[in-house]
């Protein structure tokens, strides 16, 4: 689970441009704590549906605890309208994150995720391969 984590982290820099990111020392899943797993979260769904930033306008939580559970509720809704339909899914899991849970959800959501990137990088990769290959 150490390379799923990683790939995780990683994704929160390059992908997703979390402030806690510059942060080299969160190394798993584990080091984040619940203001980082939501914000991690936040960011993937606006990448997903940029439209939640009008619902979500902030990746801070407020400090207020009614406030806290009423976003933390409005962000499980906008999951489960992503089409990730696990019933464990709540405002309990995103205010009092456990690893195992925060994986499950980071992994659903990245599957997601637009796949513009994943075809410019497929392109590059045939380009390359084409190069290597009028080599010979």
């Amino acid at each position: 689970m150490e390379n799923v984590d990683q790939m995780i982290i990683d994704s929160f820099a390059n992908e997703l441009n979390c402030s806690f990111s510059i942060n080299k020392e969160f190394q798993n899943l584990s080091d984040l704590g619940p203001n980082q797993i939501i914000e991690g979260v936040i960011r993937c769904l606006w990448k997903c549906n940029p439209s939640t930033i009008t619902t979500i306008p902030s990746y801070k939580m407020p400090g207020n605890a009614v406030d806290r559970f009423k976003i933390a509720t409005r962000i499980a809704q906008e999951i489960k309208s992503l089409g990730i339909n696990d019933s464990q899914i709540g405002y309990q899991t995103l205010l009092y994150p456990n690893v195992f849970e925060s994986r499950r959800i980071f992994l659903a959501l990245f599957e997601r995720l637009p796949k513009e990137k994943v075809v410019v990088d497929e392109m590059k990769r045939s380009k390359f391969l084409m190069d290597l290959l009028s080599y010979f």
